[in-house]
Order: structure tokens, then sequence, then C-alpha cells
């Protein structure tokens, strides 16, 4: 495995459509493939369909949300890639909510599409599980 900026630059690509409420750049980013998973923040927010994906990715971005990525750590071997980063929603009012972020990515067609996709909002152990472990 290699590090792969090429991989990096197309998550920031991903932040900056959301970001920017860019639907065709978004589209262009998610495989429309079987398998594909993306898991957001919130507990109904498990999709496996692009069209559902999308939509997502779309109300997050009409919502006023603004995506800054952190210092994204990205690989690649053949046709498979994937990314881990720690960046931050930024809200209309401007403060800022910390996220976590893994995704897999696939080379399809040339161009590299995220199939697998989880973000986090990071709460210590004992907020979650009541116990310090």
């Amino acid at each position: 495995m290699e590090r792969s900026t090429e991989i990096a630059d197309t998550l920031r690509s991903l932040y900056i459509a959301v970001s920017n409420g860019d639907v065709a750049t978004m589209t262009g980013l998610v495989s429309a493939r079987e398998g594909l998973v993306f898991i957001g923040t919130d507990p109904d927010e498990w999709f496996d369909e692009s069209g559902t994906v999308l939509e997502m990715l779309k109300a997050q971005a009409s919502a006023g949300v603004k995506v800054r990525g952190g210092d994204i750590a990205a690989f690649e071997e053949g046709t498979v890639g994937w990314v881990a980063d720690r960046g931050a929603f930024v809200m209309p009012d401007d403060s800022e909510v910390p996220f976590r972020i893994t995704a897999v990515f696939r080379r399809e067609q040339g161009s590299w599409k995220i199939v697998q996709e989880h973000a986090s909002v990071a709460i210590t152990n004992e907020d979650a599980l009541g116990v310090e472990i």
C-alpha cells in the first residue's frame, strides 16, 4: 500500500461539494454499485443506495452545514483506497462540531468513488456507556 494524495483530494472534493451544495460533484464521487454503505452521525443515517446517500448530502448542504477537513490520511492499493480524517462540521452560526470519518474508495471507470463511509461525533465512554474504560 502507498500514500495517496489523489484519494485525499477526492475526499476534499466531497467536503467542498457538500459545503457548496454541488450535487453534480457529489453524484460523481459516490458509487452507484451494489455494496455502497454510508453511515452518518445520526442513528437513523444508514444508507445503502446512492440515491438516498445523495439526498442526505443535499439535505446537509441545504441546512447550511459546511465541512472542514483535517489532516487526511489516505492510502491506496490497486483499485481500492481508504481514508481517515478528523474534521469539523461548520454550522451556520460558525460554531464547529468535530467529527471523525473513515471511507473506502474503489476506482470505477478511471476515477475514485466512495463505496463505504462512516462518520461519527465522538463522545467519551463515560458519557456513552456510563463507565470510564
